[in-house]
């Protein structure tokens, strides 16, 4: 399935959506593609999925920001994202991604994009699919015949709860800034 363009500053790839949720995820995703101050944001996964969920949550959807990490695989080669093995690159980091998991039904990644930056590798970056309610993790999305990325909660950064809190204010500043006209 062809990833869907959303502007020249990255690719979605929704897959195996119902409805609302994909009629819903390409609006979040074209409205996020006029707030000014995105590209500033969508690197740090912790606001990223925390503001994803508030959206989810306005609309009613029990959406939450939920720690993970996530393993792509690009021709053949292995990243980890995330993962408890990858060594730090500064004291800011802690080794954990973080997505949003609406109604235990639906995975948002609007913060992969940091796979594209830390791998050098063209990867989507902005990616969503339909997981199963009562098994969330571990989950794979398979983009086509050369990428796929999986993402497992086996193991979570003692820290990420705290930096999840931490950043909320930076997604509820996003929020409040930035009604998306949904």
């Amino acid at each position: 399935m062809p990833r869907n363009k959303i502007d020249q500053r990255g690719s979605s790839h929704f897959t195996g959506i119902p409805n609302p949720y994909q009629s819903l995820l390409t609006k979040i995703a074209l409205s996020l593609s006029d707030i000014p101050i995105w590209d500033k944001y969508k690197y740090l996964c912790f606001t990223v999925a925390s503001f994803i969920a508030m959206i989810f949550n306005a609309l009613g959807f029990n959406a939450k920001a939920t720690s993970c990490y996530a393993v792509v695989v690009k021709d053949g080669l292995i990243h980890g994202f995330g993962s408890k093995h990858i060594t730090m690159l500064s004291s800011n980091e802690v080794n954990s991604h973080v997505v949003c998991i609406v109604d235990k039904q639906l995975l948002v990644d609007f913060a992969a994009v940091g796979i594209t930056r830390s791998f050098s590798i063209d990867f989507p970056s902005m990616l969503a699919f339909s997981i199963n309610p009562n098994q969330n993790f571990p989950c794979l999305l398979k983009i086509d015949n050369h990428q796929s990325i999986s993402y497992h909660d086996e193991w979570a950064h003692p820290q990420v709860a705290a930096l999840i809190e931490e950043h909320l204010p930076y997604a509820k500043n996003l929020y409040e800034q930035y009604q998306l006209h949904l």
